[in-house]
């Protein structure tokens, strides 16, 4: 296959998309439906709108809302213009989105939240019938512009080393290639429909088959929001083929009497990620006849950088399997050498295609040419299959939420009644991993509760504390720091 000229443009595969076949259903969300020739229609007009609002190439737009066609509709609307579209998660508490967009500095901002009038940047409230609205917009006359392998697609902000937030700028071309690993890895096309049940402002959402399915043609069908019962419905009526959701919600719908492959014939690729898939879930989906794909990917790569096919499953169901065809992975001592001998653990480093080489740094885009380092510690097995054991940085994964302690350390700055803290992360048979607060109490020190209520003025309620757990004297490393590793293992 040649991958010369290559035509990364969003909008040019929705165009041929609606050539092939203008009727069929593309966009599927509550109280209504696109086709593929109607999608295009409002991607003109949406087009046309941020035009005239003055979003011009480099221009950034922000979404901050619950899942919507708008995120989709968005996207390709942006590529229009040349612009990037910014999805941040609506979970987010209001000084959080504030900060992300003081870095993103959009143009404009599409939201549904009420907490906006400290945003700096113009904001377009959502309106229930958005659809209509955009109706009363006159489809674009400009032509669009043309995506080069350089071309900003995305930003979508990520969780540092530090809590501080990153922000990786993905091209057309990053997310063009992530579309090729899905495809040869996964073995979908455009016939073949799609359920979104994750956010679409992280990249499992975004990029999880999403952009590829809706600009070639097949079926979304969104989901604004997780409702086991209800989703495994949908699955049902729109026959769907292929999910990307996360441990804990796949053990959700494990819960559901029919979610099993008999109730479920269409749905033949389920595919799980966001944190590790555990053996018990692994086994549970095969013995009903789902036999998931696990997939470890990063918003860096474009949510591409290793799979578990399904034949290897039933026998490395802990397994993150083999790099996607145009990602290289590999595992790196302390020097920075690739380690190639079975079951010695290292740094795992990314570098393709797919992966970014782009960060928006103070309101600018930069360029960091280099193999990236994931923060992730694995190993090769006797087999070629990548197992991942645990994390150099101290990100806390808690029902596919990356949470790092740093950031709820700094959340409770000034609390009354504690003395010293350290945020830790503890195992939770739900959600993978929950924060849990190690702390050494002054005069009336605070319940749990109180933590939360303090901290949740800062950060979103999904990094709140489930745990508080008061001691003596926090453990300390070599250098005076809190030795978190120790910590945690008071919890």
């Amino acid at each position: 296959m040649s991958f010369s000229n290559v035509d990364f443009s969003p909008v040019s595969h929705l165009k041929r998309a609606v050539f092939r076949e203008p009727d069929k259903v593309n966009l599927v969300f509550p109280g209504g439906q696109l086709t593929a020739e109607e999608s295009l229609e409002v991607v003109s007009r949406l087009a046309n709108f941020l035009d005239g609002e003055g979003v011009h190439a480099g221009d950034v737009v922000s979404l901050v809302c619950a899942n919507l066609p708008l995120h989709l509709l968005t996207y390709a609307a942006c590529a229009w213009l040349g612009a990037i579209v910014n999805p941040i998660n609506v979970r987010l508490s209001g000084a959080e989105v504030t900060d992300l967009l003081r870095r993103a500095r959009p143009k404009l901002v599409f939201t549904d939240r009420a907490d906006c009038d400290s945003w700096e940047a113009k904001v377009v409230p959502i309106r229930q019938d958005w659809l209509h609205w955009l109706g009363g917009f006159s489809p674009i006359t400009a032509q669009p512009v043309e995506c080069t392998e350089d071309t900003p697609a995305a930003i979508i902000f990520t969780s540092g080393t530090t809590g501080e937030p990153k922000g990786p700028v993905l091209t057309h071309a990053n997310l063009w290639w992530g579309w090729r690993n899905l495809r040869e890895g996964f073995g979908y096309d455009r016939r073949d429909t799609l359920a979104v049940a994750v956010p679409l402002s992280h990249i499992g959402g975004f990029n999880g088959l999403s952009t590829d399915l809706f600009c070639s043609g097949g079926t979304v069908v969104i989901v604004p929001a997780f409702r086991p019962a209800e989703l495994v419905q949908t699955l049902k009526k729109w026959h769907v083929n292929t999910m990307f959701a996360v441990p804990t919600m796949f053990k959700a719908l494990c819960s559901q009497p029919d979610f099993t492959a008999k109730d479920l014939p269409d749905f033949r690729i389920p595919l799980v990620g966001g944190s590790p898939l555990d053996r018990d879930l692994a086994l549970q989906m095969i013995s009903v006849g789902l036999t998931p794909i696990h997939v470890w990917g990063m918003t860096e790569a474009a949510a591409t950088c290793t799979c578990l096919p399904q034949r290897l499953l039933a026998d490395h169901p802990i397994a993150a399997g083999r790099a996607f065809p145009y990602t290289r992975v590999e595992v790196c001592d302390d020097s920075g050498e690739p380690v190639t001998e079975p079951g010695v653990d290292g740094e795992l480093t990314i570098s393709g295609p797919n992966v970014v080489s782009r960060w928006l740094r103070q309101g600018q885009i930069v360029l960091e040419e280099a193999p990236l380092a994931t923060g992730d510690v694995g190993h090769w097995d006797e087999e070629g299959l990548l197992t991942i054991v645990g994390r150099s940085k101290e990100i806390v994964i808690s029902g596919g939420e990356n949470i790092h302690p740093a950031e709820v350390d700094r959340a409770l700055a000034g609390i009354a009644g504690l003395k010293d803290w350290c945020t830790v992360g503890a195992a939770d048979p739900k959600w993978g991993e929950t924060i849990a607060v190690v702390a050494v109490p002054g005069q009336n020190p605070p319940s749990l509760e109180q933590v939360r209520n303090w901290a949740e003025k800062y950060i979103a309620r999904f990094k709140l504390p489930r745990k508080l757990v008061l001691v003596d004297q926090i453990p300390l490393g070599p250098t005076g720091k809190h030795d978190r590793r120790a910590a945690a293992k008071l919890v």
